[in-house]
């Protein structure tokens, strides 16, 4: 099992990287008490136009996508009608 020790070293990679950020804390530097905040916190993140367009260019392709099987779909189906036509006719030329 080659696995199994690779993924041992990379738990025990990860667990000491989190142990040594957590005792790299000085705990002078925490907060022991309660600080009121002043002032509302507004987030203002400009972006709107961005979603919008982010939005309109995945249903865009969703669309391109559903109308390109839909068309691969239709001549499957011609080609499936060309098939069957053209093994009746073998059929009952044999028979």
């Amino acid at each position: 099992m080659r696995v199994a020790p690779s993924l041992a070293r990379w738990a025990g990679l990860a667990l000491t990287l989190v142990t040594n950020v957590a005792l790299a804390q000085d705990p002078s530097e925490r907060a022991a008490g309660f600080r009121a905040v002043e002032g509302a916190n507004v987030e203002d993140v400009p972006g709107g136009m961005l979603l919008i367009a982010a939005y309109a260019v995945a249903w865009v392709l969703v669309l391109g996508f559903v109308w390109r099987m839909w068309g691969l779909q239709k001549k499957a189906r011609e080609d499936l009608d060309r098939v069957e036509r053209a093994l009746a006719e073998r059929s009952g030329e044999g028979g």
